[in-house]
């Protein structure tokens, strides 16, 4: 007969059932609430000093607004002014290599020419045995003198980080996957479900 786990036992199995069960929706909450707090504390922060205002929800709408206006504009004239901004943000050796990092970053994201279009698997080393996924950034390396040579990023399992790793063209493998899925499933380290 077999024996029955202790209470105990039992209560643990429960606490991480529960822990299962609620740990993605508070924890996706929390992150989300506290950067619309971050995104409205500091926008109220600015309304406060102009006009002497200040409710909480404000500093969003305003936010909101700001940028849906700026992304409207920034298809005419104000582009020019951008590209002047950005041309002066280039004579400042520090502060350049921050600024177009982080322009570059979100580019990859969200602009017409995303950079995390092309999913491939990468045999490391030139190891069929070890290969692992990761998304082809630049087909092409020439002007670092790298012929035949390709740049791949390999996101982390559970972490906003990853590397870039410079490859035989010959040892990626471009897939056709669906490249939010194949995100998802390296940064969970590969237990991601599939949606078909």
């Amino acid at each position: 007969m077999k024996k029955k786990p202790s209470i105990g036992r039992r209560i643990f199995g429960y606490l991480l059932k529960g822990l299962l069960v609620l740990a993605p929706g508070v924890l996706t909450i929390f992150i989300v609430v506290k950067l619309f707090a971050f995104i409205d504390d500091t926008m109220n922060d600015a309304i406060e000093t102009l006009f002497d205002v200040r409710f909480r929800g404000l500093g969003i709408v305003v936010g909101t607004v700001l940028i849906v206006f700026i992304g409207m504009l920034s298809g005419s004239l104000f582009k020019q002014f951008i590209s002047y901004i950005e041309d002066a943000i280039a004579h400042v050796p520090l502060v350049k290599i921050v600024y177009s990092s982080i322009k570059d970053f979100f580019s990859a994201f969200v602009s017409e020419d995303r950079k995390f279009n092309k999913p491939a698997l990468i045999k490391m080393g030139g190891n069929e045995s070890l290969q692992r996924l990761g998304f082809i950034t630049e087909t092409d390396l020439t002007h670092f003198g790298l012929e035949g040579m390709v740049s791949v990023y390999i996101p982390h399992s559970y972490n906003f980080s990853g590397n870039l790793f410079i490859v035989k063209m010959e040892d990626v493998t471009p897939i056709n996957a669906n490249t939010t899925e194949v995100m998802k499933f390296i940064v969970s380290g590969g237990v991601t479900k599939f949606e078909h």
